[in-house]
């Protein structure tokens, strides 16, 4: 018998610090996935085995806001509103919907779209609309009494992992019409005009808080590109702006900006990775020496 020991599930918080080291924000392990910072910066929303917390990034306190059902009633992708309300998607009601809630601890979550398929949330613009993903296609559902849904109509192939510029008037999103999953940022103003950051592939695209920068992931890799967002044409090369950072080559969203422009990231723990086999030999005798035939 050959088998790996580790635990993938010891995860921790991170700065990252201006000599890009990772400054641990404290030491409590836990199932950390899909960490997004407040809009004031003093909190962080994030998964744990499909619940979702709040952790206070000054005190370093968390607390549960979303519970799961042994699997069977999940949430996911928490994101924060302008206001500071949580949109987030879950399946409690059989299928997997967009709901929003207030913090107050005492209004429940209420459905924002009810729709048939998987509503994936992705962003949200400072006026309120949601940016998700459904099908391989993005959407947009502006707020108001009626909800309008729009279409990203330009996205032909599919296309995920949208974000919002932090004036609403730019979108990232990842898109693999090229073969491979790549970066680009796109203008809402109509004109579908748009321009390719990454240049071998990336994804899980952040904004910096002025809205010049646009991060994103490749592989376990983060890397940043400088652009003028007035006219998308200026785009520096991406650099590299630390290797090895990620926990795995998972693409979900494992790190975030502050509006301080710090970069919080997932960090898994030393032995959370194996580093080594271990072989059992002869354990099938073992086993029958502990379990002898008849019981």
């Amino acid at each position: 018998m050959i088998y790996a020991a580790g635990n993938p599930q010891r995860k921790r918080l991170a700065w990252i610090d201006s000599a890009g080291e990772m400054v641990p924000l404290d030491d409590e392990w836990r199932a950390y996935s899909d960490p997004k910072i407040s809009p004031d910066g003093f909190r962080v929303a994030f998964l744990d085995e499909g619940e979702i917390w709040i952790k206070d990034l000054r005190r370093g306190i968390s607390s549960r806001i979303e519970t799961a059902d042994r699997g069977l009633d999940l949430n996911f992708q928490p994101l924060w509103s302008s206001n500071n309300r949580l949109i987030f998607a879950s399946n409690r009601s059989g299928d997997w919907e967009l709901y929003g809630r207030e913090l107050d601890g005492k209004t429940p979550a209420e459905i924002l779209l009810r729709r048939e398929g998987f509503q994936h949330p992705e962003s949200v613009a400072p006026d309120g609309t949601i940016a998700f993903w459904e099908g391989g296609e993005l959407w947009l559902l502006r707020p108001g009494a009626d909800s309008e849904l729009y279409q990203v109509s330009s996205f032909r192939l599919r296309a995920w992992q949208a974000r919002f510029s932090p004036d609403g008037k730019l979108i990232a999103y990842i898109s693999n019409e090229t073969g491979r999953p790549e970066v680009y940022i796109q203008r809402l103003d109509g004109s579908d005009k748009r321009i390719r950051v990454s240049l071998e592939g990336g994804w899980d695209p952040a904004w910096s808080p002025d809205g010049r920068i646009l991060y994103y992931r490749r592989g376990k890799e983060l890397w940043a590109a400088q652009f003028n967002p007035r006219s998308l044409e200026s785009v520096e090369r991406p650099r590299l702006l630390k290797s090895a950072l990620m926990e795995s080559e998972v693409r979900g969203r494992s790190y975030d900006v502050a509006p301080d422009g710090r970069i919080l990231v997932i960090q898994p723990h030393p032995d959370s990775v194996p580093n080594r086999l271990n072989i059992i030999l002869n354990w099938f005798e073992e086993l029958k020496r502990l379990v002898p035939a008849g019981n």
